[in-house]
């Protein structure tokens, strides 16, 4: 599905709304998947790719074990690790449904 996403923090800390509200969302396709860890150990992990370039070019770093915190009718808020300047980080995606089809008219 195709999301209109904006991270809510910065390096693990959390960003102004203002911040937030004025900054230009990232527009993709919001995946998940799971992957092998160096261990071994399965690991969930939440891409935003872009839809126009070729496979693998995401928009965001990965997050790895996304939880899902909130959801509405056309937005959900997801939590998990982000890998920043080799340090595991808190992150959090804000990410709007982008509906592909017009809504119907009452």
């Amino acid at each position: 599905m195709r999301y209109r996403v904006q991270p809510l923090r910065y390096q693990g800390r959390r960003r102004r709304w203002r911040d937030v509200a004025n900054a230009k969302p990232l527009v993709g396709e919001l995946l998940t998947h799971v992957q092998l860890s160096k261990g071994g150990i399965p690991v969930k992990v939440a891409l935003l790719q872009d839809p126009t370039a070729p496979a693998g070019n995401a928009l965001l770093p990965p997050l790895y074990e996304p939880i899902l915190v909130l959801i509405g009718p056309t937005s959900l808020r997801l939590r998990g690790i982000e890998h920043a300047n080799g340090s595991a980080v808190v992150q959090e995606w804000f990410c709007e449904e982008i509906s592909l089809s017009p809504s119907p008219e009452p």
